[in-house]
């Protein structure tokens, strides 16, 4: 067997299948963010379940095949592991078939008609999110092997693995998969130590991106290589490069071959070692430019389309996203290159530069994006968990302010002290609820306040968001000093088909749990809507003789209710935090 020594959370992932298997759950999904050793864990599902027949794995890429077979083979060196792909042929009586998706689904093919699904009684595929790309394809070969979407199966587990949370098309995988068996995604893994920290800028391009027609729900490439892939920009890119990571081996994303090979020359001729790598380069020169970036320290390799998904280079210092691009998918796959941990390199953390154009009629996804930030947020070469944690506990504290413009910490801590947080909070789950719900980003909260009298009762977030199968998970992150913390950061509560429906679960745990914070927390609590009290008056015309924040309040609501001078003490509370 390997001397692989599998980390807590990829036991635990293997026991989550165990168990979901179990219940009769045999069509399920893994979640684990890039970097994870989703592949590696993985390749212990046979011997970690007792299974007895063979095994298929599909992916849609060499790289991932032969990553696939390496790790199973590592992990028991007795397994016959073969590859079904192109000019590599598996036998019927192989242990484990690693497949091409497109060798054994295209239409017309026969290679798939070798395998006998009886003989299998587990299924594998790698990167499922890739499902809603070419159904016909990947359909072609689940029905095969009796895995399909319209197929009740007693005897083989499907499992679907993804380091992505989100669907290419945006869509749910519910057709495909009965259950999430295991999540862990990215910034999870960043902030228990198994993936390196991500240090960020935002290097802003006047590059317009308006007039690119926007396909399949991203940017055309011929048109986006034409407005990005221009000296000016690339001279941007090498600045960028030069100020804020030098020296670092680099990986730039870019657009198609002709941007790939301009930005290389680009960096070429400001005198750095440079190379440039595609989808199509041939395997012999694949394999040395990899060869060369893995061993030189500084290198620099321009891509498209190889590194996105199964090429680890773990001493990558830095990624450049130099593609502008709508998909969240893509995005998190390029940036997660860059999270490996390397300790005989030294590294000890990610750079990510950000190259942001100008785009008025359609969002683009940036590095803030991952961390649930203002789009458009520079981090300015802070961590960004520690710039997400920050802007997590001010838009908390400040749940009706919008701080989506924003574009620094810097920003939104002057318009804490200037705005007005005092309106009522607008969104479809405060309409649902008796309570009053903040929305940062996709994510809908709401927050349980300490409970008195020293009583143990749950007190921090609920959280409500979709999940990769479409539905509404609903969540509790228990405050750090609340007893539960250490134990779970995340408490599952329920999931639901629609968020109506999530809304009222919430609201039901707050009733059953927190009764005693209900008449604190209700939108339309009586209390709100009475007159200030003197102490609270007293207090605010202390403070706003030392505050602007607090004066222009009271210039602006002369009588304030309860609820807004409770507001406003708040608020002014949150700022003193945030200024120590």
């Amino acid at each position: 067997m390997s001397g692989f020594q599998l980390r807590d959370y990829q036991r635990e992932a293997l026991d989550n299948v165990r168990t979901q298997l179990l219940a009769g759950k045999r069509k399920q999904l893994v979640v684990m963010g890039t970097g994870g050793g989703k592949t590696a864990t993985m390749s212990h599902i046979r011997d970690h379940l007792g299974l007895r027949k063979k095994m298929l794995w599909v992916a849609h890429r060499k790289e991932l095949l032969d990553q696939a077979a390496g790790s199973m083979l590592k992990m028991d060196p007795t397994l016959r592991v073969e590859i079904e792909q192109a000019d590599r042929h598996a036998s019927p009586s192989a242990d484990i078939v690693v497949a091409s998706r497109d060798t054994l689904g295209r239409s017309g093919s026969k290679r798939l008609q070798k395998f006998n699904p009886a003989d299998y009684d587990c299924v594998v595929v790698d990167e499922c999110h890739h499902l809603d790309e070419d159904n016909t394809t990947y359909n072609r070969v689940l029905d095969h092997f009796g895995v399909g979407m319209h197929q009740v199966t007693r005897d083989k587990l499907l499992l679907g693995l993804t380091a992505t949370p989100q669907r290419t098309s945006g869509k749910g995988l519910g057709d495909y998969f009965e259950v999430i068996s295991f999540k862990r995604d990215m910034r999870q893994l960043i902030r228990d130590d198994w993936l390196c920290p991500i240090r960020a800028y935002t290097i802003r391009s006047d590059t317009d991106l308006d007039g690119v027609t926007i396909r399949a729900g991203d940017f055309a490439v011929g048109e986006l290589s034409e407005a990005v892939s221009t000296a000016e920009r690339n001279e941007l890119t090498v600045k960028a490069y030069q100020d804020k990571g030098d020296g670092r081996k680099a990986l730039p994303f870019c657009v198609d071959v002709e941007h790939a090979e301009k930005l290389r020359d680009a960096f070429v001729e400001a005198g750095y070692d440079a190379r440039s790598i595609f989808g199509h380069t041939t395997d012999e020169e694949r394999e040395e430019n990899l060869h060369w970036f893995h061993d030189t320290p500084g290198a620099i390799m321009t891509n498209v389309g190889v590194f996105s998904e199964g090429t680890d280079v773990p001493s990558i210092e830095c990624v450049i996203m130099c593609r502008p691009t709508k998909s969240s998918l893509f995005f998190t796959q390029a940036v997660g290159r860059g999270t490996r941990l390397s300790p005989e390199t030294g590294k000890t953390d990610c750079l990510v530069l950000d190259i942001c154009d100008s785009c008025s009629k359609t969002k683009l996804m940036t590095t803030a994006d991952l961390w649930a930030l203002p789009a458009e947020m520079d981090a300015e070469g802070r961590n960004m968990e520690d710039v997400a944690d920050e802007f997590k506990a001010l838009q908390d504290e400040n749940p009706t302010l919008d701080l989506g413009d924003c574009l620094t910490m810097d920003e939104v801590r002057q318009r804490l002290k200037h705005a007005d947080l005092f309106e009522q909070a607008d969104n479809e789950a405060t309409e649902a609820s008796e309570y009053s719900w903040s929305r940062v980003q996709d994510q809908f909260a709401l927050h349980l306040p300490p409970p008195r009298d020293g009583n143990d009762l749950p007190f921090g977030r609920i959280a409500v968001e979709r999940n990769l199968l479409g539905e509404w998970e609903v969540s509790f992150f228990p405050k750090r000093n609340w007893r539960a913390y250490e134990k779970q950061r995340q408490l599952p509560i329920t999931s639901a088909l629609d968020l109506e429906q999530a809304i009222l679960a919430a609201d039901e745990y707050v009733n059953q749990h927190r009764a005693d914070a209900r008449t604190l927390m209700k939108k339309d609590a009586g209390w709100r809507r009475k007159q200030a009290s003197e102490k609270q008056l007293g207090w605010m015309r202390k403070i706003a003789k030392r505050d602007d924040g607090m004066a222009a309040f009271l210039t602006k609501y002369a009588e304030p209710t309860r609820g807004q001078a409770s507001a406003a003490l708040d608020a002014y509370q949150a700022r003193r935090r945030t200024d120590r």
